[in-house]
């Protein structure tokens, strides 16, 4: 079913990574899962300040999984820089192929 490959691919995530938050959320598929519609789900990058996540929709809008990590934040030093934030784009880009 749609939900173990879903179940399969973030629980390899765990073992390779553990700090990469998963969720699976079993309930989202009960509801469609004897309609072929369930074997259609939108995964979205979610990029922010902080942390990147990935996520699975159903075709009725639901979370059914999701997954986190954090990224290092980078404050260069001198007078000039005061409150300028920095991100490794290479970091941001490992973690988002991770999150998937």
């Amino acid at each position: 079913s749609c939900s173990t490959v879903v179940v399969i691919m973030f629980s390899s995530l765990i073992g390779d990574a553990a700090d990469v938050t998963v969720e699976v959320n079993e309930s989202a598929f009960s509801a469609k899962k004897n309609s072929t519609e369930i074997n259609t789900l939108v995964g979205a990058i979610d990029q922010g300040t902080s942390s990147t996540r990935f996520l699975v929709f159903t075709p009725l809008g639901e979370i059914a999984a999701w997954s986190q990590m954090e990224h290092t934040q980078i404050f260069p030093e001198g007078e000039d820089k005061v409150g300028w934030h920095e991100h490794n784009p290479l970091e941001i880009w490992g973690n988002v192929v991770e999150c998937m």
